[in-house]
Protein backbone atom coordinates (compact mmCIF):
# COMPACT_ATOMS: atom_id res chain seq x y z
CA UNK A 1 0.00 0.00 0.00
CA UNK A 2 2.52 2.33 1.03
CA UNK A 3 4.30 1.70 -2.14
CA UNK A 4 0.73 2.42 -4.30
CA UNK A 5 0.68 5.75 -2.54
CA UNK A 6 4.49 6.90 -2.93
CA UNK A 7 3.93 5.62 -6.59
CA UNK A 8 0.99 7.82 -7.14
CA UNK A 9 3.06 10.92 -5.33
CA UNK A 10 5.70 11.00 -7.77
CA UNK A 11 3.46 10.50 -10.69
CA UNK A 12 1.91 13.58 -9.14
CA UNK A 13 4.58 15.36 -8.96
CA UNK A 14 6.36 14.25 -12.35
CA UNK A 15 2.61 15.51 -13.91
CA UNK A 16 3.03 18.77 -11.92
CA UNK A 17 6.58 19.84 -12.81
CA UNK A 18 5.44 18.93 -16.77
CA UNK A 19 2.94 21.16 -16.55
CA UNK A 20 4.08 23.87 -14.69
CA UNK A 21 7.74 23.98 -16.28
CA UNK A 22 6.17 25.04 -19.51
CA UNK A 23 4.34 27.90 -17.81
CA UNK A 24 6.93 29.39 -15.96
CA UNK A 25 9.25 29.42 -18.71
CA UNK A 26 7.19 31.15 -21.21
CA UNK A 27 6.41 33.94 -18.19
CA UNK A 28 10.74 34.82 -18.45
CA UNK A 29 11.05 37.65 -20.82
CA UNK A 30 14.29 36.62 -22.12
CA UNK A 31 12.12 33.23 -23.96
CA UNK A 32 9.02 35.98 -25.36
CA UNK A 33 11.82 37.46 -26.82
CA UNK A 34 13.37 34.58 -28.26
CA UNK A 35 9.67 33.11 -29.43
CA UNK A 36 9.06 36.57 -31.27
CA UNK A 37 11.81 36.48 -33.01
CA UNK A 38 11.06 32.45 -33.81
CA UNK A 39 7.37 33.69 -34.85
CA UNK A 40 8.65 36.82 -37.08
CA UNK A 41 10.95 34.33 -38.90
CA UNK A 42 7.86 32.42 -39.36
CA UNK A 43 6.23 35.00 -40.66
CA UNK A 44 8.55 36.38 -43.18
CA UNK A 45 9.41 33.05 -44.85
CA UNK A 46 5.52 32.29 -45.35
CA UNK A 47 4.53 35.86 -46.36
CA UNK A 48 7.74 37.41 -48.08
CA UNK A 49 7.58 40.09 -45.86
CA UNK A 50 9.27 41.74 -43.27
CA UNK A 51 8.06 41.08 -39.79
CA UNK A 52 9.36 41.98 -36.44
CA UNK A 53 7.69 41.40 -32.89
CA UNK A 54 9.42 41.88 -29.70
CA UNK A 55 8.07 39.07 -27.72
CA UNK A 56 5.04 36.48 -27.37
CA UNK A 57 3.18 36.19 -24.28
CA UNK A 58 1.53 33.02 -23.97
CA UNK A 59 -1.28 32.21 -21.11
CA UNK A 60 -1.46 28.29 -21.58
CA UNK A 61 -5.28 27.01 -22.96
CA UNK A 62 -6.60 30.36 -23.95
CA UNK A 63 -4.59 33.18 -24.88
CA UNK A 64 -1.99 34.81 -27.11
CA UNK A 65 -0.44 38.24 -26.70
CA UNK A 66 1.79 39.61 -29.62
CA UNK A 67 3.72 42.44 -28.35
CA UNK A 68 5.20 45.78 -30.47
CA UNK A 69 4.38 44.43 -34.01
CA UNK A 70 5.76 45.75 -37.44
CA UNK A 71 4.96 44.91 -40.26
CA UNK A 72 5.72 45.33 -43.75
CA UNK A 73 4.31 44.84 -47.03
CA UNK A 74 6.25 43.47 -50.40
CA UNK A 75 6.74 46.82 -51.29
CA UNK A 76 8.73 47.69 -47.88
CA UNK A 77 6.05 50.35 -46.49
CA UNK A 78 4.64 49.44 -43.08
CA UNK A 79 1.84 47.35 -43.52
CA UNK A 80 0.71 47.02 -39.55
CA UNK A 81 2.38 48.71 -37.02
CA UNK A 82 0.38 47.46 -33.36
CA UNK A 83 1.95 47.74 -29.54
CA UNK A 84 -0.43 44.60 -28.73
CA UNK A 85 -2.43 42.29 -30.11
CA UNK A 86 -3.62 39.65 -27.87
CA UNK A 87 -6.19 37.06 -29.40
CA UNK A 88 -8.34 34.60 -26.79
CA UNK A 89 -9.11 31.70 -28.04
CA UNK A 90 -10.47 27.53 -27.54
CA UNK A 91 -7.65 25.17 -26.97
CA UNK A 92 -9.20 21.99 -26.78
CA UNK A 93 -10.90 22.49 -30.57
CA UNK A 94 -7.41 22.91 -31.74
CA UNK A 95 -6.49 19.15 -32.06
CA UNK A 96 -9.64 18.85 -34.25
CA UNK A 97 -8.74 20.83 -36.82
CA UNK A 98 -10.94 23.75 -35.65
CA UNK A 99 -9.62 27.22 -34.56
CA UNK A 100 -12.06 29.31 -32.32
CA UNK A 101 -10.80 32.51 -31.75
CA UNK A 102 -12.97 33.91 -28.87
CA UNK A 103 -11.55 37.96 -29.14
CA UNK A 104 -9.18 39.52 -30.83
CA UNK A 105 -7.86 42.58 -29.84
CA UNK A 106 -5.62 45.45 -31.81
CA UNK A 107 -4.72 48.18 -28.73
CA UNK A 108 -2.61 51.42 -30.43
CA UNK A 109 -2.09 50.63 -33.88
CA UNK A 110 -1.82 51.91 -37.40
CA UNK A 111 -2.65 49.45 -40.51
CA UNK A 112 -1.59 51.05 -43.88
CA UNK A 113 -3.76 50.03 -46.50
CA UNK A 114 -2.93 51.15 -50.34
CA UNK A 115 -2.39 50.18 -53.79
CA UNK A 116 -0.34 51.35 -56.70
CA UNK A 117 -2.69 51.75 -58.98
CA UNK A 118 -6.31 51.44 -58.97
CA UNK A 119 -6.45 48.16 -60.73
CA UNK A 120 -3.93 46.70 -58.36
CA UNK A 121 -4.38 44.62 -55.16
CA UNK A 122 -4.21 46.14 -51.82
CA UNK A 123 -0.95 45.39 -50.43
CA UNK A 124 -2.32 43.43 -47.52
CA UNK A 125 -3.46 40.98 -50.41
CA UNK A 126 -0.09 39.13 -50.52
CA UNK A 127 0.27 38.69 -46.68
CA UNK A 128 -3.66 37.05 -46.87
CA UNK A 129 -2.82 34.73 -49.95
CA UNK A 130 0.56 33.10 -48.38
CA UNK A 131 -2.00 32.17 -45.36
CA UNK A 132 -4.70 31.18 -47.96
CA UNK A 133 -2.59 28.96 -50.58
CA UNK A 134 -0.33 26.66 -48.85
CA UNK A 135 1.20 23.36 -49.79
CA UNK A 136 2.24 22.31 -46.26
CA UNK A 137 -0.91 23.23 -44.38
CA UNK A 138 -3.78 21.41 -45.30
CA UNK A 139 -6.77 23.67 -46.09
CA UNK A 140 -9.53 21.41 -44.40
CA UNK A 141 -10.13 23.20 -40.56
CA UNK A 142 -12.75 25.11 -39.18
CA UNK A 143 -11.89 29.00 -38.19
CA UNK A 144 -14.31 31.22 -36.06
CA UNK A 145 -14.03 34.56 -34.98
CA UNK A 146 -16.59 35.77 -32.20
CA UNK A 147 -15.05 39.64 -31.80
CA UNK A 148 -12.61 41.87 -32.73
CA UNK A 149 -12.16 45.06 -30.89
CA UNK A 150 -10.18 48.25 -31.67
CA UNK A 151 -8.20 50.26 -29.62
CA UNK A 152 -6.83 53.65 -29.97
CA UNK A 153 -5.77 52.41 -33.34
CA UNK A 154 -5.95 54.18 -37.18
CA UNK A 155 -6.72 52.72 -40.73
CA UNK A 156 -5.09 54.37 -43.81
CA UNK A 157 -5.74 53.90 -46.97
CA UNK A 158 -4.62 55.64 -50.43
Amino acid sequence: MKKLKKGIGIALIVTGVLFLLPVVLLKIPYIQREIGQSVSQWLETKTGTEVTIQSVDFHPLNKLILKNINWMDTAGDTLLSAKRLAVGFEFWPIFKKQYRINSAQFNTFTLHLNRETENSPLNIEAVIDAFLFSDTIPLSFDLQIKNIRLFNGSVLYR
